[in-house]
């Protein structure tokens, strides 16, 4: 395990910009997720026909 190269990737202004909008967009996501956690259905569909009816669920 010690002989395994270490990779270094040199990010350029524009690689980090979208790494931090990245960052940033998942703990936006986690954020609303936990504040509205009290607000979400205690049964959500989780798959749908070809019709749009729900016939799958996840409690």
């Amino acid at each position: 395990m010690k002989d395994r190269p270490i990779i270094k990737l040199n990010l350029s202004f524009g690689d980090k910009i979208i790494e931090f909008i990245a960052w940033l967009s998942l703990a936006i996501v986690w954020i609303m997720t936990i504040s509205n956690f009290n607000q979400l259905p205690e049964i959500i569909p989780t798959h749908f026909n070809a019709s749009g009816q729900a016939n799958g669920f996840g409690w």
